[in-house]
């Protein structure tokens, strides 16, 4: 309804000094990965390069009579990646700063613009650890977990053979390179034992450690393996079977899955399938409650919970004790400015991060995702 002339021309409108911030979104990953110090801060180098041990030297038996073969064991494998980085920048002229500096500013926008540009970056960046840097447009951005996740159809469950993706198997057959190896299972060294079934198929039963030491587990929620052939039915089932797949192949100082992060959907349905159930826990002990995340239950001593910009349908299983972002700063996000340029007579502010995310081994990692 338009207003009566005199009101419009003789009262002018409030505001509200200030903002109101409707862009922010919770970030579990960065935070925990923060909390537990996995933060490597002034790393140097024209690279980030990494010693991986992909062998053991093989037992004989030997009852001490028998003569004994001496031969040099090459042990290991290197890993590399490049440092990347990301920017955020917004300047302000001197005419808009004149104006905007005295009580007429609804916002005092000159004394906020590294702040908010930090809270964007930050928000911005803590996406790019699900970016896969391989894909067509991506060779610029850091190299997140995605990098490693690629796979060549499935794992017959009932032979161990690679096959065009199949409804009846529950594990993807790995197929990617991250940090300059290859993720193809025996790719390098070792072999598998007999395989026969869901109980002894990769990456359960057994084999050598240089079949598997750069493979991560895929596993396919969707698979009729397990009770049903939806989310809702295989929920706790799938992700038992991937948490118990990475834990059982990892050595105990490698620590073991601290948390899964669904997308939201199959959060929602997550916790519907676990409502009836006793294995549900939900207390303060818990590390993502104390950062004050709410929304979290426990299952198999693994927390798990949803974040914002996980891939639709999607879960990731976390070890953070064998990952680290490592920035080339004295902090992730380093702000600079506000530089007078006179040519465009403005001030000028960025803030940025260089670095890029390590992960040990894609081993110790998993994914859960519908294959067929």
């Amino acid at each position: 309804m338009a207003e009566w002339a005199r009101v419009t021309n003789t009262t002018i409108k409030r505001y509200i000094k200030g903002e109101e911030d409707a862009v922010k979104r919770n970030r579990k990953l960065i935070a925990m990965l923060e909390k537990k110090g996995r933060i490597k801060y002034n790393i140097s180098g024209d690279q980030l390069d990494w010693k991986v041990r992909y062998r053991r030297a093989t037992m004989s038996v030997n009852n001490g009579e028998q003569n004994i073969e001496f031969s040099r064991i090459n042990r290991f494998k290197t890993a590399n990646l490049d440092f990347e980085g990301y920017t955020v920048a917004d300047s302000m002229t001197k005419r808009e700063k004149l104006k905007n500096r005295g009580n007429e500013a609804i916002i005092k926008y000159w004394g906020q613009q590294i702040p908010m540009l930090m809270e964007d970056l930050r928000d911005a960046f803590a996406e790019e650890i699900y970016v896969d840097s391989s894909a067509s447009g991506n060779s610029s951005r850091m190299s997140g977990i995605e990098t490693m996740m690629a796979v060549d159809g499935t794992i017959t469950v009932t032979s161990g053979a690679q096959r065009t993706a199949n409804a009846a198997d529950t594990t993807g057959s790995p197929n990617d390179t991250y940090a300059g190896l290859v993720t193809n299972l025996g790719n390098y060294t070792g072999s598998w034992d007999t395989q026969s079934d869901i109980n002894t198929t990769w990456p359960f039963g057994a084999g050598s450690s240089g079949y598997d030491f750069w493979s991560p587990v895929v596993v396919s929620w969707s698979s009729s393996a397990f009770t049903g052939t939806t989310w809702a039915a295989n929920a706790v089932e799938s992700t038992r079977f991937a948490i118990d797949a990475v834990n059982t192949r990892n050595i105990g100082s490698d620590g073991q899955v601290d948390m899964v992060l669904l997308d939201n959907g199959l959060y929602r349905q997550y916790k519907d399938a676990l409502d009836t159930k006793e294995r549900i826990l939900v207390d303060s002990s818990l590390e993502l409650r104390s950062l004050g995340f709410k929304d979290v239950i426990a299952q198999d001593g693994v927390e798990i919970s949803a974040e914002f910009g996980v891939p639709g349908a999607t879960g990731y299983g976390w070890n953070l004790n064998c990952m680290e972002f490592c920035s080339m700063q004295d902090k992730i996000f380093n702000p600079e400015g506000p530089d007078w340029d006179p040519a465009s007579r403005s001030w000028r502010v960025v803030v940025d991060v260089l670095g890029q995310f390590k992960f040990k081994s894609p081993r110790n990692f998993f994914k859960l995702v519908s294959l067929a």
